[in-house]
Parts: C-alpha cells; structure tokens; sequence
C-alpha cells in the first residue's frame, strides 16, 4: 500500500523531509495547472507518496478534476488554499509559505507575492469557517460523531461516545440528580455517574411564541446543543456534549420539553475562555495605581 502525503507527514519526519515534500507539492501543483487541470479536492489525503530519491507524488481523485481552456487566478488561489489548508492543520503556517514559494506561478517579488500569501489566507480562513460549520451540522443527523434516534413525539441526538449510556442518559431526564436552579422555564441538575458528572438542563416552552420558534429548529436547547459541539469541532475547551433530547405535542409536532446534557471536563469556563483569547485591552484604559 502507498500512504498519503497526510499519513506521511504525521509520521515521524525530519525537516529536510518535510521540505522535500512541501517543494514537491508546490511543482506538483503548478504542474497540474500548467497542463490547464483543475482539481476541487485537493488536499494532503489525496497525493500518494512513494518513497525513493527523490519521492514521487501521485494524485487520486481524478474524477474530481476537469480539463480546462485556462486555470484562471482564482481557481489557482482556490486549489492553493485547499493544499495549504490541509498543511496548516499539521504544520505551521510558515510550510504554507514555502509551498507558495515552490509554486512559482507569480514572479517573487515582494508586492506581488504578498498579495498573493493574503489571498491564499484569507481563502484558508473561508475555507476553515465552511469546514467547521460543515463538521457541526453533523451533530443533527447521522455521522461518525452523533446517532438520531426519530421515535413518537420524541427526537434524541446522542454523542456516539456515548451510546453505550442511552438508557442511563434517558433516565437522567426523568427524575432524580441534585437541582442547582429551577425556574418555570429551566430546571438545571446535576447526575454523578462514577468518577463523571453529568448536567441535565431542562427547558420548557411554556409559551406559544416559544413553542411556534420550535417548529422551526429554533429553542435553545438545539442551539446549546449546535454551540457545544461547534465548540468541541474547534478544539475550545468547553462541557462535552452529551445528548439532546426533545419531546414533541403530538399532532402540533412543537417542541414541549428539551434536555441538554453535558459531561464536566477539567478545563477553562468557556467564558473565562473567550475573554482571554479575543479580549484585547484598549490602550489608555488601564489604571495606574494611585501613588
């Protein structure tokens, strides 16, 4: 079997190898184009590597490429994005630079090779945010990290890691565990399973405008549910998301009870998070200490 460039690099590397591979990639990729080729899914997983000296790189996927009369500019920046995007996630930023310069389709001097690096990034940054929004969609049906269970009047997302929990997840909502808050509206509870703590937060629509919101995907319950494992697809220490669990009027099909359960993790409070990460003090504000 010949193993991807990913599965490559992700092994034990020298630098000297990871730069052959990088300088490979980028004449790899200008020679696709310089034959009017276009790829849509280029990414490390789809070039074979076969070692020798130097290596040769293979590309798969062939059905997703389609022959051209021109690659034009943004469809180079676009496959350049991919490639790099892909690079980024296991290396830092500054192999994307040297597979830039490996490429050569733009003279290298400075103005216009800066241009061409902010194009290429801020592609990666759309790129990133399509991937991220992509990978947590998923937590609403069928993947490889959520099960749906569609039942009568009742809809259940459950974390794949837990499933072997489904019953003892079920029971969590009914009754028992340690309330901490309780409102008309919210019921917030604790449920130690073991050395793990779990939290129930029930929510109910009381009202008609909240329950006509559910016909449309909108209670939050859903919403907690789609921020915590958005959190979780972005690597931010946050409560691992459990289950989400709703129960539906029979007939009106809206949302009458939802439960949120989440498992305690050793981490950063996700608020204390987002403050240390995009909080940025304004200068002038800070106080001086009285002499």
């Amino acid at each position: 079997d010949i193993p991807t460039v990913q599965d490559y690099i992700t092994d034990d590397l020298s630098r000297e190898g990871l730069n052959e591979i990088i300088d490979l990639s980028g004449t790899l990729i200008k020679d696709i184009h310089n034959v009017n080729l276009f790829h849509r899914d280029l990414h490390l997983g789809n070039l074979l590597i076969k070692p020798g000296v130097p290596p040769q790189l293979l590309v798969i996927d062939v059905h997703r490429a389609t022959l051209l009369p021109g690659v034009t500019h943004t469809q180079r920046i676009f496959n350049l994005a991919q490639f790099g995007y892909s690079l980024w996630r296991l290396t830092p930023f500054t192999n994307v630079i040297r597979l830039l310069r490996a490429y050569r389709w733009l003279d290298l001097r400075r103005p216009r090779f800066k241009a061409m690096v902010r194009s290429v990034f801020n592609t990666i940054l759309t790129l990133r945010f399509r991937h991220w929004q992509g990978r947590t969609r998923h937590c609403l049906r069928n993947s490889s990290r959520c099960l749906m269970i569609k039942e009568p009047f009742r809809d259940i997302y459950i974390n794949r890691v837990y499933t072997d929990m489904n019953n003892k997840i079920i029971e969590m909502t009914r009754a028992g565990g340690s309330t901490i808050k309780e409102t008309h509206h919210h019921r917030l509870s604790i449920h130690p399973v073991g050395a793990d703590r779990f939290y129930v937060k029930e929510y109910r629509h009381i009202k008609l405008f909240s329950r006509i919101r559910s016909l449309f995907g909108y209670y939050p319950a859903r919403m907690g549910w789609l921020a915590g494992n958005g959190f979780v697809i972005r690597q931010i220490p946050t409560a691992d998301p459990v289950a989400l669990i709703a129960h539906k009027v029979p007939f009106w099909d809206w949302v009458q009870t939802a439960w949120l359960i989440t498992k305690e993790i050793k981490a950063t409070p996700s608020n204390q998070y987002v403050t240390e990460q995009f909080t940025v003090p304004k200068p002038g504000l800070t106080h001086r200490k009285k002499e």
